[in-house]
Formats: C-alpha cells, structure tokens, sequence
C-alpha cells in the first residue's frame, strides 16, 4: 500500500468514484480511494448501487437544479465526458400533488423552467387527456418534466468512474477498513487503515450510511441516520412500457419507474427506523409489497394484481432537513464532507465530483455550496 497521498477519499459510491476520477484526469494531485467491501461486493454496499437512479431537476434552490442540469449532461455524454457509454433513458418524470402542495408546485416548475428545463404544469384535465392511464381523483396538478431521465443500471457509472480513474493513476484499496484518522494543529495528517497508515492531505468522507462513524473518529457529530428503504419489480397483465414516464405521487409517497420487460419498478418514500447499514435486511417485507402496491394502483389502476417479479432493499442515508453535508470543516482543515443525500444524491454525482476536485485544487467551486456546510445543524 502507498504511504503518502496528496487525497484519500473514503467509500466508492457515486461521489467517491467521480471524484477520484475527476482528481486523477484533471490535477496533478495523487488520490487514494479506500473502501472496506471487497471488490466483488462494494456495488451492492451501499446506497449508490441499488439505487433507482432517477435524473430529474425539479428542486427548489438554485443549486439542486444547476447540479442537476450539469450531470444530466455528463450522464447523457458518458463516452464523450468520462470515457464509456452508459444505458441512459430519456423518458420524462410526471409527479403529482394534491391541495396543500399545488401552490410549491406551481413555483417549482417556473423555477427549472427558468433554468431552460422543459416542464410544464399539468392541470388534473389535462393529465386525464394526456395520461389516460392515470387516475386524477384528488390530485389538483403535476409537473411533467420532459427533459428528465434515469441510469438504467446504476452499477453501470460507478464501474466505469472507476476503471477510467484507475487509467489517470488513482489508486483504488478494496477490502481495506479505515480504522482511524490522526490530526495535529486542526489538520488532518494521516488515514488509519487494518492495512496500514498513509499520510494525507485531504480527506474526503464520502461513505454515506457510515458517515457518522467517521465523524466519530475525529471527534464530531456527523448527523447522519441510516434508513431501509424498500422497492419492488412487478410484471402487469399490460406490460408497462419502458416509455412511460417515471411516476411519482408526491402525497401518498409512492413512485414507479420503468424496466425492460414490462416490469415496472416500484418503491416508496418512507422513512423508517435507523438501521445498521452493515447489518440489514436486504429483502422486502410483504407488508411493503401490500402497502406500496395498493398506494400505486390507486394511482395507476392498471398495476393492480401485478405478478411480483423481485424485492429488495436499499439505504437511504438521511439529514434532519434531508439536505447533504458537504464542504470542508471550520475546524479541521483537509477534511471534506460528501454525505447525507437523503435518497435523491445520484442525480448529482458527476457534477458534485468536479466541486469537490474543485474545492481541493483551488479552494473554491464554481457553484456556491456553502449552505450546506456541517455548522447549519449548530446556527439553523
């Protein structure tokens, strides 16, 4: 194992691997990507790999959408920006609200459409014209984004991230444990690994459910819950098409995605107890298939009864205000948070990859990420 590093970064999820790719292609700086799961198993680890991959741009600050266009762009240009082509969909997101939310909607789909986004707001008549397939009772407006897209394999960009960055001379540690981090004078010095110890300059924590432990070795509260998150395959009478836009029903909490095969792909939204991320169960409860289905068919009345194909779960790595931490620490300078995406942070992977490269070359990034600093938790 090398000794000395100018970057070690921790955990090869979608950030980790675009930011190990981004510092090898584009600096001169030597990075180091650690990772505890072995080289056959770190894609289904944690969140990134079973993760439904959804490109969509509707938020409500100026950065979620400006990094949002930009990695939709990467994803779209995979070969031409990173090196390979990737499976990359272009079949538009429809999402749904009732009355407490139609007004937030509203403002959302003037925001992207400012950013040069195409969406438009759909009233409940022109959803029924235009969705038949749709069940509008209660619902009182949507967006339909036709720009937005998925990741058909979401396995897909983490391989190529890292076999590209491996290509620029970045080193990649599997079945490698970080066990501790040493400081001195409010910096860091070293990465503690059951393999050995390599100095640094810079440390980037990108190891999403296991942020907070982490945190734990230098000595801060990274607030950071682990969460299950459930989702299943099923196979309807009427194939759902692997058009149809993904769907979501922002009050009931529920979405569908599409799949080759007529399969249409199925979780929720729902925050459940903290779990241990090493420790969990990655089946589906039959409980979730009953609930998330019976929520979608009302909905998408065509989906009910349809055959189950597979279940499995995930994790979603959440904040109180389900915004990330990412940035680098007041008091512990070279050590860089990525973490806490609360579900919605592969979207933004490739572009949140060149900020971090950024803020180690220069200091700065060329989209303000300062809000979400670590310190919001202590000033509100």
């Amino acid at each position: 194992m090398i000794d000395k590093i100018d970057v070690g970064i921790i955990g090869s999820g979608i950030f980790g691997v675009s930011t190990a790719f981004h510092i090898a292609r584009d600096t001169n700086l030597n990075v180091a990507l650690f990772e505890k799961h072995d080289e056959h198993k770190w894609l289904n680890a944690g969140s990134s790999g079973r993760s439904a991959s959804v490109v969509r741009h509707n938020y409500s600050t100026d950065l979620m959408i400006k990094s949002a266009v930009k990695s939709h762009n990467i994803f779209k240009n995979f070969e031409t920006e990173v090196g390979e082509p990737i499976d990359f969909i272009n079949n538009s997101y429809l999402g749904v609200v009732a009355d407490k939310k139609l007004d937030a909607l509203k403002n959302i789909v003037k925001r992207v459409q400012s950013f040069g986004i195409n969406a438009v707001f759909l009233s409940p008549e022109e959803l029924k014209e235009k969705h038949p397939w749709l069940n509008v009772d209660e619902v009182t407006g949507a967006i339909h984004n036709l720009d937005a897209s998925y990741v058909y394999d979401p396995q897909e960009p983490l391989n190529i991230y890292s076999k590209q960055a491996k290509k620029f001379g970045a080193k990649f540690y599997y079945n490698t444990k970080v066990t501790g981090i040493k400081t001195s004078n409010n910096s860091v010095k070293s990465i503690l690994t059951d393999k050995g110890e390599i100095k640094v300059n810079y440390i980037i924590n990108c190891t999403g459910p296991w942020a907070s432990e982490i945190g734990k070795m230098i000595n801060v509260d990274i607030p950071v819950i682990a969460q299950r998150q459930q989702l299943v395959d099923v196979l309807p009478d009427k194939k759902w098409g692997l058009s149809n836009p993904t769907f979501s029903d922002h009050e009931q909490q529920v979405y569908v995605r599409p799949m080759r095969g007529g399969i249409a792909h199925c979780g929720g939204h729902y925050f459940g107890s903290e779990c241990n991320p090493d420790e969990y169960n990655q089946g589906v409860d039959d409980g979730f298939i009953s609930d998330v289905m019976k929520k979608i068919s009302l909905r998408i009345p065509s989906l009910k009864g349809a055959k189950i194909v597979k279940g499995f779960s995930g994790l979603y790595e959440n904040t109180s205000d389900t915004y990330p931490i990412v940035g680098e620490m007041e008091e512990l300078s070279g050590f860089i948070n990525c973490v806490g995406w609360s579900g919605h942070g592969y979207k933004h992977g490739p572009m949140f990859g060149i900020l971090l490269k950024e803020l180690i070359e220069t200091g700065k990034t060329s989209l303000d990420i300062d809000f979400l600093g670590l310190k919001r938790f202590e000033t509100g």
